[in-house]
């Protein structure tokens, strides 16, 4: 019945790779000297102008199909950024090279890779990505001699999205690396990361592309990748070089329920672009054929002559691009998608897609006629499940009985307490034939079942960044109840609780969220965070094992640095930013923890020096730029500090600690005014911040301001009623307010704190007295008298009310 609906189903092959058995010259003899890869993130394939869309603005794409080959049906193997690349850079799927998501898993060093392959055969080799999801750290640094993921030039990204460097200034780095080779052979690959979600295109670009912000990203990296052309033209080394266009994936807008990625494996987020380009090659030439990432790696080594080394999931397609009339067998692609089991619970996706349709396994299948139905909106399985049976049985071969998957989540082997608490929250086991227990994977919940959920997630996470906590709570706490198992909502939840100081309740949500699949090691450091809090005393168990979790990160290193720094052990911190710097030597979080520690125990010159590396490593860092700020001051340095105080606050205008430092410089050089503004600014945020408080009374109180002094210096004292500063600032100022009542419960709390304070005591004398509470007067006063009474007598010729106290005390006998 398949066959007569017209759609072939063609026999996957094992792993191999096709030879190119005649026809023109490879390698350097056809003048494929180098090789140039350029991946768009984030890009569909009907979203660029040589594909046919009209509101594109991709003249360097074009101009690449008009001068080379275009494959219009390319499937990325996974609809997520490390996944794919890997696939990109291995020529394996990912069920072979390991990467099945983003954040949780890495590249292991045994895949041997294409940068591997082309220096082992004399090639140099760099790479310029521009997002943290490719940092080094997750494995595909592996063969290149330099591997640029610094994104020290990049902008702060909104909370829950990537840092990322912009088309240009990408370029612009890859430009750089193409300027320093001289004669060798070279491989660059380059990554523009722009067309990822937030939509920001730079104004010249959205104004090309009006109607979508996420087309004028496609067009400003599209314009990068003009300037790294343009450069190989000047330097003269175009046409010498094969140049290859990819994407990792495409982007959802909506359909299928999906707004951005990653959830499913339709071709709205797995049919990318995919352009060779040479002079060797056939000009202008349209292959219709399905192919597949995978098919990458073996066609470039193919074109540059250069042996593979190793076996690949996909096929050398080169045939196709050398002779006008070249074809290529087509095969089925495969695409899996892995995030909705690691990020949420739900079921894993997996698929083939041919030129004529595809096939979903999942818990509920899918079963697609693209010729009749290229939305996919149209599910022929349930009503003709036997249509699907020979993609089935193809999907079933090509899957390996044991998986690589370098996370390595296996539910067998789990003590069973985690077992039966992962069961509360939704999974199910079954029983496989040899007895051992297994996830049941029929019986997780299908993610187009659910994709609406992660919808509302992502409107919470809006919430968030609007900082509007309470109705992020409620939309969270919603979907959690619906979809327990769903790590990023929970993760994201504890977070809300935690800024709502509901710590209890966001603990008990963290001690579960750690038990499933996908947990991160950002989960087990917020779990050590909430123990540290509720001083519990397990903080070092969780911090070790988010360090196990993924032994590549700094973070857990960092944040055992901050830790043990707030505990007073100096050396200790030291040692843990050490060891996160021996990870990663730009990690700026941990060279600020050295300058942290190092001004704190008065090595000023110490902490300079770190927070010049931090600053070197992330120029807009807040944290850097803030205590380079504390430590000019420390040094005598107040215009210096006020200079990097006022940059911090370029990129984080709400930080309170930068607000009030600021403010603290402009109240001492008496610029009340600005200091004022920035007290208020700093009270917008945080209303009980006693240090804005405390100075904004201060300045209140020299101003004659008394009645407003009064009111932010109770707030003050209020929010840290053990700071005796703030009590004693008060009483001057409610005294001077002629508030005698709140004077003397100052007064009191000081002596409280103090018993020997003698100003307390003596305002606590006078304003009792004023007040009739002639016990309490005479107690003070006597107290007072004992620690000094020389100072007493002198107080009582100018104190008129002290005066009157103790004549009172004398004639009671007391003196």
């Amino acid at each position: 019945m398949w066959a007569a609906l017209g759609i072939a189903i063609v026999t996957l092959g094992a792993l191999g790779v096709w030879a190119l058995s005649s026809g023109p010259p490879t390698g350097e003899a056809g003048d494929f000297r180098n090789l140039l890869l350029v991946t768009f993130d984030t890009t569909r394939a009907d979203h660029v102008g040589c594909y046919g869309y009209s509101k594109a603005s991709t003249p360097n794409l074009d101009n690449m199909a008009q001068r080379g080959v275009t494959f219009e049906r390319c499937i990325t193997a996974a609809p997520i950024t490390l996944p794919s690349h890997a696939s990109i850079l291995t020529g394996l799927y990912p069920f072979h090279h390991g990467a099945r998501n983003n954040g949780t898993h890495f590249l292991p060093e045994e895949v041997p890779t294409l940068a591997e392959a082309l220096s082992a055969a004399g090639f140099s080799t760099g790479a310029v990505v521009s997002a943290l999801v490719l940092d080094s750290r997750y494995g595909l640094d592996q063969g290149f001699d330099a591997y640029d993921d610094n994104l020290a030039n990049a902008e702060r990204a909104p909370l829950f999205m990537f840092r990322e460097t912009k088309a240009l200034d990408t370029a612009q780095r890859a430009i750089r690396w193409l300027q320093d080779r001289a004669d060798e052979r070279w491989f660059l690959w380059v990554h523009f990361f722009d067309p990822h979600a937030n939509y920001e295109p730079p104004e010249v670009y959205a104004a090309r592309c009006p109607d979508s912000p996420y087309d004028g990203e496609i067009a400003y990296a599209d314009a990068g990748l003009g300037e790294v052309l343009e450069s190989l033209r000047t330097l003269g080394k175009l046409d010498e070089t094969l140049v290859v266009m990819t994407s990792d994936h495409g982007e959802g807008l909506g359909e299928h329920g999906e707004s951005t990625h990653s959830m499913f494996i339709y071709d709205a987020t797995t049919r990318v672009p995919l352009i060779f380009m040479h002079p060797s090659l056939a000009q202008r030439k349209r292959v219709r054929g399905v192919v597949s990432s995978v098919d990458i790696v073996p066609t470039v080594l193919e074109l540059l002559d250069v042996p593979a080394g190793g076996s690949f999931d996909g096929q050398s397609v080169a045939r196709a691009m050398l002779v006008p009339d070249g074809r290529h067998a087509p095969r089925p692609a495969y695409s899996e998608a892995m995030s909705p089991y690691y990020n949420h619970g739900w079921s894993d996706l997996r698929g083939l897609r041919d030129e004529a349709g595809r096939f979903i396994r999942a818990p509920k299948p899918e079963l697609y006629d693209l010729r009749r139905d290229g939305r996919e909106l149209n599910n022929l399985f349930p009503k003709a499940p036997e249509l699907a049976e020979p993609y089935d049985a193809r999907l079933a071969s090509l899957l390996p009985t044991t998986e690589a998957d370098v996370r390595g989540d296996d539910i067998r082997s789990m003590d069973p307490e985690v077992r039966a608490s992962l069961a509360a929250l939704g999974y199910v086991w079954d029983s496989t034939e040899d007895g051992e227990d297994a996830v049941a994977a029929s019986e997780r919940l299908d993610p187009k079942d659910r994709v609406h959920l992660w919808e509302v997630a992502q409107r919470a996470n809006q919430l968030v960044r609007d900082e509007r906590f309470e109705e992020a709570e409620a939309a969270l706490r919603a979907t959690v109840a619906e979809d327990p198992g769903s790590l990023l909502s929970r993760t994201t939840l504890a977070s809300v609780l935690m800024r709502l100081e509901k710590f209890d309740e966001a603990l008990e949500l963290v001690r579960e969220t750690v038990l499933l699949p996908g947990a991160r090691n950002s989960n087990w450091l917020r779990l050590a965070e909430l123990g540290r809090k509720l001083e519990l005393g397990d903080w070092r168990e969780h911090v070790l094992k988010a360090k196990e979790l993924d032994p590549r990160d700094p973070l857990p290193w960092v944040r055992e640095g901050d830790w043990e720094q707030d505990d007073g052990d100096a050396d200790a911190a030291i040692r843990a930013y050490q060891a996160a710097l021996d990870l990663d030597g730009r990690c700026a979080k941990a060279w600020v923890g050295i300058g942290n520690t190092e001004h704190r125990r008065g090595n000023d010159d110490a902490a300079e020096r770190a927070l010049l590396k931090a600053l070197e490593a992330d120029p807009i860092n807040v944290e850097a730029l803030y205590n380079r700020g504390v430590v000019a001051e420390s040094l005598g340095r107040g215009t210096e500090a006020a200079a990097f105080y006022a940059k911090a606050l370029e990129h984080e205008p709400k930080h309170v600690l930068v607000l009030v430092n600021l403010a603290n410089l402009y109240l001492k050089a008496k610029q009340l005014a600005q200091a004022e503004a920035l007290y208020g600014k700093a009270l917008a945020q945080t209303p009980d911040d006693f240090n804005a408080n405390f100075n904004l009374g201060v300045l209140l109180l020299g101003s004659r301001r008394v009645e407003e002094a009064v009111l932010v210096l109770g707030r003050a004292c209020a929010s840290e009623p053990e700071r005796i500063e703030g009590w004693r600032t008060l009483m001057t100022a409610a005294r001077a307010n002629g508030d005698r009542d709140l004077a003397f419960k100052a007064a009191t709390r000081i002596a409280g704190i103090e018993p020997d304070n003698l100003p307390a005591l003596m305002t606590a004398a006078a304003m009792g007295h004023a007040l009739d509470r002639g016990d309490a007067a005479r107690a003070a006063l006597r107290r007072a008298l004992n620690l000094d009474a020389a100072r007493v007598e002198q107080r009582a010729q100018r104190d008129a009310e002290l005066r009157a106290a103790l004549e009172d005390l004398r004639a009671a006998g007391g003196d």
